[in-house]
């Protein structure tokens, strides 16, 4: 299919740089291109939209500002007219279960991850599970990032429906090696946020090991997240305050440079 001048739009987190990238992508190929985001994040080049755009007293009432939001929301597809709507990481809100119902015909879900995959830790709502099968259920195509997220995804899926890997990918170019370093130093790295699911605790735990046997050994927790503080008091407590640096979430950008040097 041709997709010079078709218009497609995507329903996903802006502050993603999957989301930006994705976006950059069939823009440069000649798609016409608008993000729908809960964020306010813009992406350099790529018409991206927050919804909704602000938060109103009826948004505090459950429910009520699904039907109101649903004028607004209306008004932005007959706005734009998409030839395809790409929603990423379907979270399992009340959106899904008719905000795309006229659109089902052209409409792609793609699962990230935690959407779709629990935990006796991490379990997902009856809610949450209803609303991400609601969405998939309707979905023209379905597409997962892995083998492993795309067996997690049938789950929810009507039986039989065909599940599409599509991996993030990785920029060789962008993430690369740094140049190398005087021998003795070791740094580790971590990226993500900082919340349980990721478990940036157990490096902390496992760093405390390393150091002492390592002197030069240094580690970056790059992110922020509910744990950032916890995990900054038993850095404290360990003593090697010195030695493992917080600077918080990175800019993409950054990011990549802060890896080159781990």
């Amino acid at each position: 299919m041709d997709l010079a001048n078709r218009r497609l739009l995507m329903v996903a987190h802006s502050n993603s740089a999957h989301t930006a990238r994705w976006a950059r992508y069939f823009q440069d190929g000649g798609m016409v291109v608008r993000v729908i985001s809960p964020t306010p994040d813009l992406i350099a080049g790529v018409e991206t939209i927050q919804f909704p755009a602000h938060q109103s007293w009826y948004h505090k009432i459950k429910g009520l500002h699904l039907h109101i939001d649903f004028r607004a929301w209306r008004r932005l597809i007959a706005q734009f007219l998409p030839d395809i709507v790409h929603v990423h990481y379907p979270d399992g809100g009340g959106r899904n279960r008719f905000y795309f119902d006229a659109v089902a015909d052209r409409l792609i879900t793609s699962t990230w991850g935690s959407e779709v995959t629990e935990s006796p830790e991490f379990p997902l709502t009856e809610k949450h599970k209803s609303g991400v099968r609601a969405i998939l259920g309707k979905s023209a195509v379905v597409t997962a990032t892995t083998r492993f997220l795309a067996e997690a995804t049938a789950s929810y899926c009507p039986p039989g429906t065909p599940i599409h890997i599509i991996p993030f990918g990785v920029d060789c170019d962008a993430f690369k090696p740094g140049p190398p370093r005087a021998t003795g130093i070791v740094r580790l790295g971590f990226f993500k946020n900082l919340e349980r699911k990721y478990g940036p605790e157990v490096l902390i735990e496992a760093f405390g090991k390393i150091a002492p046997a390592c002197p030069e050994a240094r580690l970056t927790m790059a992110g922020k997240g509910e744990m950032a503080a916890s995990l900054q008091s038993r850095v404290a407590e360990m003593g090697l305050s010195d030695k493992v640096d917080f600077p918080g979430r990175l800019p993409h950008e950054k990011m990549m440079a802060a890896m080159r040097e781990t």
